[in-house]
């Protein structure tokens, strides 16, 4: 067996090409959001259907993103493209409060929020090339998880974000609940259909950003051609009978995916984790349910040496929780937040009601990020 690191790029695009060129490769597929440019272009040098670059860019440039979102007609935010800290002045004097992110970026890594001409003059000797300035929007955040079949919404769940996508930052754990709102739902869902028009899809997978401002509308935040992260796969088949990670695969190859997994919950959430540096010493949950949880995943175990967690979309320890409906799913992960806790080996607790954070049950402001 060959293990090679998808980090090595020269070892893994001449293993491919040497794949392909002894045996022939019908098939190219790339689902990780750090792949799919590289994996496209490897595609179109070797002669392989699918995706191109073009394509594919979309997905990947945030810039490219959202002028693509404005095209179809979905309201965006104010942004731009900045190569340093300073062409972002003018939009921080206009709307007092901004995001620089990574265009090319994912899981929340690398953003910055900036409140102040002070808190922009900090950056000044910050990298920023091949990044992007926004507005903050003013509200909460909606993730919409959904699988596209030849155009058409084939399983489409709605969330809302009950902490910032950017918790992992904080070592605070990340929340979210499917919404029962039937309004809200119908106009998420709606509004979804606009990003499928706009963005051309035909047969994918789709992760979607969606803010909802103070007065009900929708605003486009970013979109992914993959799943969501955390515990979106397992919530989602739980609801819909869809798995997303076996849908991506099925409609990269032109198949209709399974549609009749159980369905076993009305509503579900997420809980999420994160991983701060230092030797594990326990995971302490066995005050959960065990019939609350659709799934439960651990990256680590007693005895590991951890590292902090770097990206939002996915943590040490993330549970799917299921239940009746909204309510019901946010008591539920009320109850994680303040009785399981994560211990290390320095005896540091890291249990949830000693977090400077808000109640799960309380809907916080969600800074502009990607997961």
């Amino acid at each position: 067996m060959l293990g090679v690191r998808l980090s090595h790029t020269s070892l893994r695009d001449a293993l491919v090409r040497a794949a392909h060129q002894e045996i022939g490769l019908d098939h190219l597929l790339a689902f990780s959001e750090h792949l799919l440019l590289p994996g496209a272009r490897l595609r179109e040098h070797l002669g392989i259907p699918g995706p191109s670059t073009a394509r594919l860019l979309p997905f990947r440039d945030k810039s490219a993103m959202k002028r693509t979102a404005a095209r179809g007609g979905v309201p965006v935010c104010a942004w731009q493209p900045v190569e340093r800290a300073a062409d972002a002045a003018d939009l921080l004097a206009r709307h007092r409060r901004i995001v620089l992110k990574p265009r090319f970026g994912s899981g929340s890594a690398g953003i910055h929020l900036v409140d102040s001409p002070a808190a922009l003059t900090a950056l000044a000797d910050h990298d920023l090339r091949e990044h992007q300035a926004e507005e903050h929007v003013d509200g909460e955040m909606l993730h919409v998880d959904v699988a596209v079949h030849q155009g058409r919404l084939l399983a489409c769940v709605v969330f809302r974000y009950l902490t910032s996508t950017l918790s992992h930052v904080d070592n605070r754990p990340m929340l979210s609940v499917t919404v029962d709102d039937p309004q809200l739902v119908e106009r998420a869902t709606e509004f979804t259909r606009q990003v499928v028009d706009a963005f051309q899809v035909t047969d994918a997978v789709l992760h979607l950003e969606v803010f909802e401002r103070p007065d009900g509308t929708l605003l486009f935040n970013e979109v992914a051609a993959r799943n969501g992260g955390a515990g979106v796969v397992p919530v989602v088949q739980a609801l819909t009978g869809v798995n997303l990670h076996e849908s991506m695969v099925r409609l990269a190859l032109g198949e209709h995916p399974t549609t009749d997994y159980p369905r076993t919950h009305q509503a579900g959430g997420e809980f999420v984790w994160y991983s701060r540096p230092g030797r594990l010493a326990a995971i302490d949950d066995t005050a959960i349910p065990p019939h609350w949880l659709i799934n439960r995943r651990t990256t680590a175990g007693p005895g590991d040496r951890l590292k902090a967690s770097g990206f939002s979309g996915a943590g040490l320890v993330t549970y799917a929780v299921g239940g009746r409906d909204e309510a019901e799913v946010r008591a539920r992960l009320d109850f994680i937040r303040t009785h399981t806790s994560i211990r290390y080996s320095d005896d540091v607790d890291e249990r949830a009601d000693r977090q400077p954070s808000n109640s799960a049950t309380v809907r916080t402001p969600s800074s502009r990020t990607d997961r």
